[in-house]
């Protein structure tokens, strides 16, 4: 056995980032809805540990004001992550406080040959050491979120980190050894009085023994994580340790005839940091090096000075790429004196900050942005604008993610031409207070103009706040047709637009064809204004044709008019207005999302019924078109509420709060939930049913409601 030392390199700092808002989901009945969104952090290499193999979310709800030791858990549930992301909904007692423990491995919660156990009465896992070396189903990551105070509806991004130390042996001469006769396929590593517990909740170590890892085949596939040069995998192990640096002795043993087991001692470990133990191991094992790194984490990023312009150099098919904030700038200025990058490829090749410099947005009005935007999935932090201002004709952006705080939007404040978008990230704020701006607020696009817009694969965490004109989680306005398939909005929508304000999940106020397919939201939508206003899940006020298909509303939408002398609409997916203007078609749309629309002070002058509110499940009203709903659900709370001096009109229902001169009506195979609960305050005023209302009774021969679940007045 062969004793080496070795000195230690630095240490690099930790990071970890959680982010709160107000965006809830709805169960009915609930007292607080809680949606929370469990992320696992990112790498910029493959080089193991990116958390693909740790699909398995298990969580476990306590009452945070509980005393003792042990208590049990309130709630305990599963989720599976998708993209390194996993949603978790709870309904949650308001006025409470709860701590929420989260455990992420590939084995799942009730797996019987996992190597970790979980007491839920403690809050610990169990940690054992008796399986075979390099092996990657072992990661795993925690989070525990303390004294959450549910008040209402709450959304929370919680990032999970590893508990263990990964620590890797390679070597740069394993070819070299071959040929001289020096072989190895198996390696094991063991390390004494290494901790096997760890409470989730305070995030301490206990009870040390020895982790040993019998041999297995060297890893493959991977790239040792050394800048310089190139290193071949002898093994990789993850270890729990505790979250300040220690030492321990690394055993390595493995089939090598020659040189079987080598003993690093005083090796540097620290939690969700990587330990790299590297050099020509098989022919001069006493010569190697030692690093510590935070792998598991993003390095810091090379901020912005808002000031420093470098033009990106072409390759000689005329693409790009950038690596660096100041090439971005470059491109900015590029775009903006006219260069024009039809059919052209920009693709970042690393993570981007502009450190919250003024950002004047890629694109103007006369030279528009029409190439090729390749994020290659990486991040643009620190927009104080949109990244991008005109896209044009041909243009194509995707796979980039967005942290912002900026107006209008975050992505693109106009469109003008064909323009397609996929895989787009959007975090952080965007707020529009511009009275004399037209185009609307949201996450992705201000203002599709001309052309098709069509949207892939994208999702808006971020806030929308509009007080313009109108908001969208994804698009605010639209004057072409837009298509958006596969995407999802956690963001809370608003809007507080003095007069005829509008909100969605997706588009805020589209006029001209629109198709949704597989969508989702879960973001709470909040309108408050005064005369004519909207807000719904999906869409919320449109004179078009209109196409929704598989999507679903699980946040709370809720529409206040102030002095109201105009009528209020809101639905779990869409709002409504009509008009004659398109075909309105729902398929398989689900909405479990309260709907609540109000008339607050209302004024002693307002004529009295003339006016009127309507909510709906699925549509708030629609009227004079063509409308088709086949196997929709609600089982989300539909409520309006008149508050003031004279009486008001309200239509409530689980599907569509009203019709209003309807060309003809297909209602097909569609549901409300038993649990369903429609309600209004104005006595012989308010007009309740599970299906549907229509202003002008009878029923027109024009509508076909059969067969349907509790097709019966309330």
């Amino acid at each position: 056995m062969k004793k080496v030392i070795y000195a230690t390199a630095a240490l690099a700092a930790m990071m970890f980032a959680s982010c709160a808002s107000e965006d809830g989901i709805t169960s009915p009945e609930a007292d607080g809805n809680v949606i929370l969104t469990a992320s696992l952090p990112e790498i910029g290499s493959r080089a193991f540990a990116d958390g693909s193999t740790a699909t398995q979310l298990s969580y476990y709800v306590y009452d945070a004001e509980a005393t003792g030791d042990t208590k049990s858990a309130l709630i305990e549930g599963t989720a599976t992550f998708e993209g390194l992301k996993a949603t978790v909904n709870l309904s949650l007692g308001t006025g409470k406080k709860y701590d929420i423990v989260f455990w992420a491995d590939s084995y799942g919660k009730d797996a019987t040959d996992a190597p970790y156990s979980y007491d839920a009465a403690s809050q610990t896992v169990t940690v054992t050491y008796d399986g075979a070396a390099n092996d990657e189903s072992r990661d795993a990551f925690f989070y525990t979120l303390k004294n959450l105070s549910v008040t209402g509806a709450v959304t929370r991004n919680v990032t999970l980190t590893r508990p263990f130390a990964q620590i890797n042996v390679g070597t740069n001469d394993y070819e070299a050894a071959k040929e001289a006769g020096i072989s190895i396929s198996q390696a094991g590593l063991s390390i004494a009085d290494i901790p096997t517990r760890l409470n989730l909740y305070t995030g301490e170590v206990s009870d040390e023994a020895l982790a040993s890892f019998t041999m297995a085949a060297l890893p493959e596939g991977e790239e040792f994580p050394v800048d310089k040069d190139t290193y071949k995998y002898l093994s990789m192990n993850y270890i729990l340790v505790s979250a300040d640096k220690t030492t321990v002795d690394v055993h390595f043993i493995s089939d090598n005839a020659s040189n079987s087991d080598m003993l690093f001692t005083a090796v540097p470990v620290r939690r969700n940091y990587r330990t790299n133990i590297y050099g020509s191991l098989l022919t001069n094992p006493a010569v190697f090096n030692v690093t510590i790194n935070p792998g598991f984490k993003t390095p810091a990023l090379e901020p912005w000075d808002g000031k420093t312009v470098v033009e990106p150099t072409p390759d000689r098919n005329g693409n790009y790429s950038i690596k660096k904030p100041e090439e971005l700038a470059g491109l900015l200025q590029m775009v903006s004196e006219g260069a024009d990058l039809s059919g052209k490829t920009v693709k970042l090749t690393d993570d981007i900050t502009l450190s919250g410099q003024k950002w004047n947005s890629i694109g103007t009005s006369s030279n528009k942005f029409n190439g090729i935007f390749d994020g290659q999935n990486h991040k643009v932090v620190g927009l104080t604008s949109a990244l991008f201002g005109h896209v044009g004709e041909g243009a194509e952006i995707k796979n980039v993610e967005l942290e912002v705080e900026s107006t209008y939007s975050a992505l693109a404040i106009k469109t003008d031409g064909n323009v397609a978008i996929s895989g787009v990230i959007v975090n952080g704020q965007v707020s529009k207070s511009s009275s004399l701006s037209k185009y609307g607020c949201s996450g992705l696009v201000s203002y599709a103009a001309t052309g098709t817009l069509t949207i892939d694969n994208c999702r808006n965490n971020a806030e929308i706040a509009d007080n313009a004109y109108c908001g969208g989680g994804l698009v605010g306005r639209t004057a072409c047709p837009v298509v958006i398939k596969n995407s999802t909005n956690y963001g809370k929508v608003s809007s507080t637009r003095y007069s005829e304000g509008k909100a969605a999940g997706f588009i805020g106020m589209p006029a001209a064809e629109t198709t949704i397919e597989n969508c989702h939201n879960y973001g709470t939508i909040e309108v408050t204004t005064s005369k004519t206003g909207a807000a719904a899940g999906i869409v919320g006020w449109f004179n078009g044709a209109l196409t929704v298909t598989g999507s679903t509303n699980e946040g709370d939408v809720t529409l206040t008019l102030s002095n109201a002398d105009a009528i209020g609409i809101a639905g779990g997916i869409y709002g409504g207005s009509g008009w004659g203007t398109g075909k309105k078609t729902f398929t398989a749309c689900e909405n479990s999302g309260n709907v609540t629309v109000k008339a607050v002070s209302v004024a002693a002058t307002t004529a009295a019924y003339e006016k009127g509110l309507y909510a709906g499940g699925i549509i708030g009203s629609t009227s004079y078109d063509d409308t088709e709903l086949t196997g929709c659900t609600n089982s989300g709370k539909i409520t309006a509420v008149t508050e003031g001096t004279k009486p008001q009109k309200q239509y409530v229902a689980g599907l569509v709060g009203a019709f209003g001169w309807v060309n003809s009506v297909n209602i097909t195979g569609n549901t409300i939930a038993e649990s369903t609960v429609l309600s209004g305050n104005q006595g012989e005023h308010t007009a309740i049913n599970a299906i549907y209302n229509y202003i002008n009774s009878p029923k027109p021969d024009t509508v076909v409601d059969t067969p349907n679940t509790n097709n019966t007045s309330y």
